[in-house]
């Protein structure tokens, strides 16, 4: 099962006509298919979502390194750069700037339990499945977009006490 991989599938649901809710987010579709990428456009027409395509992982980093993104629907098999060398990619560009964590989702036909946990490693959020279905990208969309913090970030952010003097010995 997915859960015990620490990647989690989003899960169906009678969502098939339901829209976004909350704040429009910037997405970056990485898919070599341009069936998968019109597909992607067709459910999320009705959201306020901004779509930006990349064709292959190479040009998906490049687009990334290039602009803010709140998602990213990456597929694990592209041609020129495959989508566990695109993530692992990405997140070294986050981590070499301090970048907050983008979520990644991965997207593929491949389920098995070893697909998943190299998506996890790579540094996916999630995994879905295609064929892929509206309410399932509606639901990941939901579930996992929102944007985390990196490990350098968040330390920045760390609460703060003042200590009055003469306290030190004390607390």
């Amino acid at each position: 099962p997915a859960e015990q991989t620490g990647v989690q599938s989003a899960e169906e649901s009678d969502l098939s006509e339901r829209t976004h809710i909350g704040p429009p987010l910037n997405i970056l579709v990485a898919d070599d298919s341009p069936d998968n990428r019109l597909l992607i456009e067709i459910y999320l027409k009705e959201t306020p979502h901004i779509l930006t395509f990349a064709e292959d992982g190479q040009n998906a980093l490049i687009v990334f390194e290039k602009a803010k993104f709140d998602v990213v629907l990456m597929d694990m098999c592209m041609p020129v750069m495959d989508g566990l060398t695109a993530t692992r990619a990405l997140r070294k560009f986050e981590e070499e700037r301090g970048l907050a964590r983008t979520t990644i989702i991965a997207l593929t036909a491949n389920t098995r339990r070893e697909d998943i946990e190299a998506s996890r490693k790579a540094g996916c959020d999630a995994h879905l499945s295609k064929p892929l279905s509206k309410a399932s990208l509606l639901t990941a969309l939901e579930r996992y977009a929102v944007p985390q913090e990196s490990p350098s970030a968040a330390a920045r952010k760390r609460l703060k006490v003042l200590i009055p003097a003469g306290f030190e010995e004390v607390l």
